[in-house]
């Protein structure tokens, strides 16, 4: 608590992790010899989940398109993950999934010659053929599925001289419509930054920024199924690294903007239904990096974000939770004294949420849950120690009925990662 008080966070510290953990023994996918990355995993209706990555091609080389794109589905509570299936052509990366409340399931990923993709499954029938969403080359890609089956599929195309910000919709009750070009500001030329929600009701957002020097803009979904004119919530150069965007049914929103490089800390700003963006807020203290957040369909939010030192040392993962109507709450440190690596939190509609993280002590993979209506609580062990030199990147999902599900690959020395494993935390 010294070293807490001394770089001025204000927050207590949680109690120790939970002794005897609500998560399930660990499942494997697919074995530790295959290379994989972009692991992502989403939950639907009753037990139903779907998790999907990229199996590394043995002769694919660093900055190109690295595989296949595979999925495994769950279809039932206690069954395991069945058999992994490719759903894309070679030379393909970066998937994305996520599951509406019937079940439709939309993925998403960059294929071949870098252009957008996708499938869609819908529930009780195979994968469909992969889609071409455009015939640009695109630099990164993100997606968001609504209750509804609206889908939002965002995406960055162009060249280091010129970028644009673009997306493509689904309805809920229809096909991928045309791309949208959102943003082609001419600053757009080096790293840009973006996030992307879908809610029920046909509610949608996207936002944007460039680390420098861009200012950070946000565009709603409109009911017709385009994008209403980009708003400007940051003016200031350099504002973020990381950018994350969530919407409820009612049309709220909220953008969280936080630093890596440059501004260490996280912002929020909120709008309420029928209302504006206003200027981001701080809601962190010290040097807070990597920003994630989710919300509910009723509009509770919840954030959760790294804690470091001055020179760069993690520390810990602290949270902050907003209730439907109000701003966000003074930060909480959830992680114990081991401190965090890359982390990831999923909510579902009625306010619950999982935070799952990776301990830089003990190499294990931990968990805090967000109740209904309370705060989030100690820490719980997921996994056993992956790896005493490097960090797993972990994907967290919920669904309606307060079950978390965790997905992650083993670190290799390197920057590798092998097999898939997950593991279910059960309702107490």
């Amino acid at each position: 608590m010294a070293l807490l008080a001394c770089l001025g966070f204000a927050f207590a510290s949680p109690a120790p992790s939970a002794l005897s953990s609500q998560w399930a023994r660990p499942e494997t996918v697919l074995p530790p010899h295959r290379a994989v990355e972009d692991i992502n995993v989403a939950m639907g209706p009753r037990h139903y989940a779907t998790l999907v990555w990229t199996q590394v091609s043995k002769r694919a080389r660093p900055g190109f398109t690295r595989g296949r794109i595979f999925a495994s589905i769950r279809r039932a509570k206690g069954a395991q993950f069945g058999k992994p299936r490719p759903i894309s052509g070679a030379r393909a990366s970066d998937p994305r999934v996520g599951i509406a409340s019937d079940g439709e399931t939309v993925v998403t990923w960059i294929g071949r010659h870098r252009r957008p993709r996708a499938a869609i499954r819908r529930p009780g029938e195979p994968w469909g053929s992969p889609i071409r969403l455009g015939d640009a080359r695109i630099l990164g890609m993100t997606e968001a599925v609504g209750a509804d089956g609206t889908t939002v599929a965002l995406w960055i195309e162009g060249s280091s001289r010129a970028r644009r910000v673009v997306a493509a919709v689904k309805p809920s009750d229809g096909a991928f419509g045309p791309p949208q070009t959102l943003s082609s500001d001419p600053e757009l030329r080096f790293g840009v930054f973006f996030g992307a929600a879908a809610a029920g009701n046909g509610r949608g957002a996207v936002a944007w920024d460039q680390h420098c020097p861009a200012p950070t803009r946000v565009a709603l979904l409109q009911a017709n199924g385009t994008f209403a004119a980009p708003q400007t919530i940051v003016n200031s150069q350099c504002a973020s690294d990381v950018i994350r965007v969530a919407v409820d049914d009612a049309g709220g929103a909220i953008v969280l903007i936080s630093g890596y490089l440059d501004n260490q800390y996280v912002r929020a700003s909120i709008r309420p239904p029928g209302g504006s963006f206003p200027p981001a807020i701080r809601i962190s203290e010290g040097v807070s990096v990597n920003g994630e957040l989710a919300m509910s369909r009723e509009g509770r939010a919840a954030a959760i974000w790294g804690l470091f030192r001055q020179r760069g040392t993690p520390i810990g993962i602290a949270a902050s939770v907003r209730e439907p109507g109000g701003s966000f709450g003074s930060a909480r440190r959830i992680s114990d004294r081991t401190g965090g690596g890359l982390e990831d939190l999923a909510m579902n509609r009625r306010g619950e949420a999982i935070a799952v993280w990776q301990s830089i002590g003990s190499f294990r993979l931990k968990a805090s849950f967000l109740p209904i209506d309370g705060s989030f609580g100690a820490p719980e062990r997921v996994s056993a120690p992956l790896s005493e030199k490097t960090l797993a990147d972990p994907d967290v999902a919920i669904n309606g009925r307060g079950t978390g599900l965790a997905a992650w690959a083993r670190p290799q020395d390197g920057g590798s990662e092998r097999g898939v494993f997950v593991s279910t935390r059960r309702r107490p």
